[in-house]
């Protein structure tokens, strides 16, 4: 059990167990999910994730659906979407990941498609460098088509500190 004294109250900062499991409790990590579905999202909308599963660290801002890194380091980020409503008239459908330091995109082109989608399952995950106070969070970007495009609330946007 390694722990340090914060302000004269004990705080549990790594704990190896019996099985050799090493848990770190305050280890930056949160699992965030939209409210309820998003819909009509507009080009330039940034994604509301305004449920928490989990947040370790308090490093997830549900108000504003924007993560602060506490600490430099790589982080993996991990982004699964259930998107509905997609426009086949749209020459590209994307997610922008923002970071401080670097824009990250997960792109789709449905221009071969001869109907709008009822749903489409996106995936994303990158291992991201962050610098102290670096801030990320996520926004719909499209080309062409209507605003008709819907996010789900079995989405799902995770970070955990890695190294």
């Amino acid at each position: 059990l390694f722990a340090v004294n914060n302000g004269g109250s004990e705080v549990t900062n790594m704990q190896m167990h019996s099985i050799g499991a090493v848990t770190m409790p305050l280890q930056p990590a949160f699992l965030a999910r939209p409210t309820s579905t998003q819909s009509d999202i507009a080009d330039g909308d940034r994604v509301n994730f305004g449920t928490e599963r989990f947040d370790q660290n308090a490093d997830w801002n549900n108000s504003t659906s924007l993560f602060t890194a506490p600490v430099t380091g790589r982080y993996q980020i991990n982004f699964t979407g259930r998107i509905q409503s997609l426009d086949k008239d749209s020459a590209y459908l994307r997610f922008l990941f923002i970071t401080s330091n670097f824009t990250y995109q997960a792109i789709k082109d449905i221009q071969g498609f001869s109907s709008d989608q009822t749903f489409s399952l996106w995936n994303f995950c990158i291992l991201a460098d962050f610098d102290a106070n670096d801030t990320m969070y996520v926004e719909w970007d499209y080309s062409g088509g209507a605003q008709q495009v819907d996010i789900d609330g079995d989405s799902y946007l995770s970070v955990h500190l890695v190294c």
